[in-house]
């Protein structure tokens, strides 16, 4: 009863509540969740350790249920709502991570531009470094009939099952490149299930099996394995990853007529930084005309995949771009304007 309880609550969470990035509270004011749909990518609170605590009922909800759409909203909300909280040189926090700065603004309090390099209430730092070290511990599960793969890293991983020892080597891009790569390096002589989970936002993916003379398809969930395997067998799975214009949902009032980037497990934002000279971000919409692509950005740090985007100005009929960097870099280069949601 506690458990479907639970459930029934998530559920609401993530269908009413919750941002794009993962994030969790709208309400600076107690810290609080708004009303269904209620919001605001300015004025969200999306405090780093909300996000946090929803990974960590959503591990929780994982091994109580199975069900891989918690390992997706994992996912979600680390590589965009948790990690925005920290720079990219691991020195400096935000507190709160709204999706949207405008460039100009009223007066802010020193220490309010940008990251911060500590806070007088210290939850977010260390809560921080707490997850980012057990990030190992997130990737995988096993139970007595095999292993679980659920997010996706470079790692080995050794389990006890009901069928022997298992060592398994993963090798990946993740989450610049869809292909993952599960090497069997130890197992017993009896049938096990290698399972791996096909994220939801992945339109097309396909897995190739030992001995399979091409790659099957496979749709979003949960793959299950079962054979009795060798060492030396690979199974490589392949997601695609194309550039995704994100609609929101109709009832988000404040971003309603807007649309969003994404790539893979990545949310995408436009700030000042990467939009035409002279042009202020608030004047630019989206150009429905043209596609959007993908573009490396070793500016940002290696291997970042950046998207250029196509925008326009409502004065004018110049065909403009501006280029969009993952949410959770942003803020490491001067802190002036950002935007996630981008106007038609």
């Amino acid at each position: 009863a506690l458990l479907a309880a639970v459930v029934r609550r998530w559920d609401d969470l993530e269908r009413t509540r919750t941002y794009l990035t993962g994030g969790m509270g709208s309400r600076h004011r107690d810290e609080a969740f708004g009303d269904p749909y209620e919001l605001p990518p300015d004025r969200a609170y999306t405090e780093t350790c909300a996000a946090i605590a929803s990974v960590m009922l959503g591990w929780r909800l994982l091994l109580a249920t199975g069900d891989t759409q918690y390992a997706d909203a994992i996912e979600r909300a680390v590589y965009n709502g948790v990690l925005s909280g920290l720079s990219l040189r691991g020195t400096a926090f935000f507190y709160t991570n709204p999706l949207q700065r405008r460039t100009h603004r009223a007066h802010e309090a020193a220490g309010d531009e940008g990251r911060a390099p500590w806070y007088p209430c210290a939850c977010c730092p260390p809560n921080l470094m707490r997850l980012l070290s057990s990030w190992e511990q997130y990737l995988a599960t096993t139970d007595d009939g095999g292993i679980q793969l659920h997010q996706y890293a470079s790692s080995d991983v050794e389990a006890d099952i009901g069928a022997g020892n298992v060592s398994l080597q993963v090798r990946t891009g993740y989450p610049w490149d869809g292909r993952v790569t599960v090497h069997i390096a130890q197992t017993p002589d009896r049938p096990w299930t290698l399972s791996l989970r096909v994220p939801r936002w992945c339109g097309a993916a396909t897995v190739t099996l030992p001995g399979a003379g091409s790659p099957a398809a496979v749709a979003p969930g949960r793959f299950d394995e079962v054979r009795s395997w060798r060492a030396g067998d690979e199974v490589v799975l392949d997601l695609a990853m194309p550039v995704r214009v994100t609609e929101p949902d109709p009832r988000v009032d404040a971003v309603r007529g807007c649309v969003a980037v994404e790539r893979g497990p990545l949310v995408y934002c436009v700030e000042t930084a990467d939009v035409p000279a002279g042009v202020e971000l608030e004047d630019l919409r989206w150009d429905a005309r043209r596609q959007p692509v993908e573009v490396a950005r070793p500016d940002i740090a290696e291997g970042v995949v950046g998207v250029t985007v196509p925008v326009v100005r409502p004065t004018s009929d110049d065909d403009l771009t501006a280029g969009a960097i993952p949410y959770y870099a942003w803020a490491n280069r001067r802190p002036e304007g950002m935007r996630v949601w981008i106007p038609r």
